[in-house]
């Protein structure tokens, strides 16, 4: 488990080609905010697994544009 603070900057929408990646990138900022608080959250595994998704989602509808 991490217990230092995991910068959001990784999770920003600018990047992202996708609208459907850009709405996920956002839901899950906003879920970091407001559940990462709690002791037995694992924000380097959130982080990786966000980023996993995010990468599949840009790779499979590259031809959506926001």
């Amino acid at each position: 488990m991490s217990s230092e603070p995991v910068s959001m900057d990784w999770l920003k929408t600018d990047g992202l080609k996708s609208v459907v990646a850009q709405r996920f990138a956002k839901f899950c900022a906003d879920d970091f905010k407001t559940n990462n608080v709690s002791e037995d959250s694992d924000s380097d595994l959130y982080k990786e697994a966000v980023q996993l998704i995010l990468e599949r989602i840009e790779s499979s509808v590259a031809g959506d544009k926001p």
